[in-house]
């Protein structure tokens, strides 16, 4: 029970940590798209 809780901990870590990574890098991209569809409503993030 302990080793598979320790190989899903390795496992679930790194995961966590990419998709978090993921997210993050598409954050401006999204912002910028956004901006472009509706400047007037999200003008402050520019």
């Amino acid at each position: 029970m302990s080793k598979i809780s320790l190989i899903l901990k390795m496992f679930w870590l790194p995961s966590i940590v990419i998709i978090i990574w993921g997210v993050l890098s598409w954050v401006p991209t999204v912002l910028q798209f956004l901006c472009r569809q509706s400047p007037g409503h999200l003008s402050m993030f520019h």
